[in-house]
């Protein structure tokens, strides 16, 4: 019976994920996409992203050995925005590790926020930030 219970919460959260990033991404919200940030910013190497609104990227290792991040994020609405957040280190074309976070945003506001990893670490050259606004 539990087991039900939590394979059914587990499908209505991921239910409601996927229509939260449709809806984000459809238009629906009347908010235009982002575009490709066409400046390289940031530490480890180039760092480019899907939305030009965060900087301060910082990739360490953490004390379990696996990546560890911080990043900033802004917000230049007039509403709150909750972000998702996924960064994908490369060494070169391969992809090495991901890190994941989520915030939540002030109108007109920025926030720092860290990031976790499953991922050990590992060098890295270069990164791509994508930023899931709702």
């Amino acid at each position: 019976m539990f087991k039900r219970v939590k394979r059914i919460l587990l499908v209505l959260v991921l239910l409601a994920f996927a229509a939260s990033a449709y809806i984000a991404w459809s238009g629906l919200t009347g908010r235009d996409l982002p575009g490709p940030i066409r400046d390289a910013i940031g530490g480890g190497g180039e760092v480019v992203g899907s939305d030009a609104h965060f900087s301060g990227l910082k990739v360490t290792k953490g004390e379990d050995g696996r990546f560890d991040a911080a990043i900033t994020v802004q917000n230049t609405g007039s509403t709150y925005q909750d972000v998702m957040i996924t960064v994908s280190v490369f060494d070169g074309d391969q992809n090495v590790g991901t890190l994941m976070g989520t915030v939540t945003l002030k109108p007109n506001r920025s926030s720092s926020t860290d990031l976790f990893s499953a991922d050990d670490y590992v060098a890295w050259t270069d990164a791509h930030v994508d930023l899931l606004r709702s």
